[in-house]
């Protein structure tokens, strides 16, 4: 039996509203899986600098770039997390007779944007209702395509108006403070820490300021700090730091960690991902109806500008996400289940 669903509304609605009130009440069904929180690693493989003699093993270097999320306090994490959607729009049908007309919701094929995301995260509706949110499995584990089924709906478009469905997918996105890491392991391979370099505690100024030293020179300044600039007069260039003397290791920790123009791992409160709900494998979505009249002109207001009519715009949801019960449990509707 085919399921069947017509959208019938009796007063505008401020569609703004609606999906202010529908995100908002997904953001507050959150929940962070703290024993397994999405991270982020990136590495990079090149030939050691061949002015930074080592031994003969360390002959590649792994450049290191990680972010992963630190336990937040529940007001901290509420302001860092927060919930939008991408709109998926079918075509549109403007009514210009007086009798209504039944449109019916068309299947559409969505795929996720943000599959080249190096992030490892996932959001899952739990059985309790609640979107965990956690360290995905695997790269594989982000791709995710999906059919939007028509489900038999319709929707009724009164004459004078235009109308279509469109579909909105629901994403997390997070935009706060995590733990950020810009290593340099000079020896590739190797699993002595000595070897590991914290390249952000070391760049301050852009590579332009800096020379290539002798070693000599590299022993003279490496007992000083980073920060100290008292050995150099203004606009002298100083040969790199101690840790990072070579120019491939202190471009990379430039670009990295300061470059206003890169990611700025210098900075703990950038970090951003953005991932699709899923439920039952499927993308958490919901249908929705608009209604526009453009059987007249809009009234101006006394400035002279255009008045929306009262019956301008208007919103039906027909499918899908219906808001949370009074245990902040999420509520579905569908045909078909209740």
């Amino acid at each position: 039996m085919a399921l069947y669903a017509t959208a019938k509304c009796q007063k505008a609605h401020d569609p703004l509203a609606i999906a202010r009130n529908k995100t908002t009440a997904l953001a507050n069904a959150i929940k962070i899986d703290w024993a397994n929180p999405p991270s982020y690693s990136y590495t990079r493989t090149e030939n050691s600098c061949d002015h930074y003699i080592v031994t003969f093993q360390c002959h590649r270097t792994a450049f290191i770039s990680s972010e992963r999320l630190l336990p937040l306090d529940a007001k901290a994490a509420k302001k860092a997390l927060s919930i939008n959607y991408d709109i998926l729009p079918q075509r549109s049908f403007l009514n210009i007779n007086t009798d209504s007309v039944l449109v019916s919701l068309g299947e559409a094929e969505w795929e996720n944007q943000n599959k080249n995301d190096l992030w490892l995260v996932s959001a899952l509706v739990t059985t309790m209702g609640s979107i965990r949110i956690s360290m995905a499995k695997s790269f594989d584990d982000r791709v995710v395509r999906s059919r939007i089924k028509s489900h038999g709906l319709r929707g009724e478009c009164p004459g004078g108006h235009e109308c279509h469905f469109e579909t909105w997918i629901f994403y997390t996105l997070f935009e706060g403070p995590c733990l950020r890491q810009a290593i340099i392991n000079s020896c590739d391979g190797s699993g002595d820490e000595r070897y590991h370099i914290n390249a952000c505690d070391w760049v301050n100024l852009p590579p332009e300021n800096y020379r290539d030293a002798v070693e000599k020179e590299y022993e003279y300044v490496s007992t000083h700090s980073r920060h100290d600039y008292s050995l150099y007069s203004t606009g002298e260039k100083r040969p790199w730091p101690g840790n990072l003397r070579c120019s491939q290791y202190y471009k990379w920790a430039w670009k990295t960690c300061r470059d206003p123009t890169g990611p700025r791992f210098d900075d703990m409160a950038r970090c951003t991902f953005r991932t699709p709900i899923l439920r039952d494998g499927e993308p958490l979505s919901t249908t929705v109806f608009i209604k526009q009249d453009r059987r007249g002109k809009r009234k101006r207001s006394a400035g002279g500008m255009k008045k929306p009519q009262p019956m301008d715009f208007k919103v039906d949801i027909v499918y899908g996400f219906d808001g949370v019960d009074a245990d902040g449990r999420i509520v579905f509707r569908e045909p078909g289940r209740t």
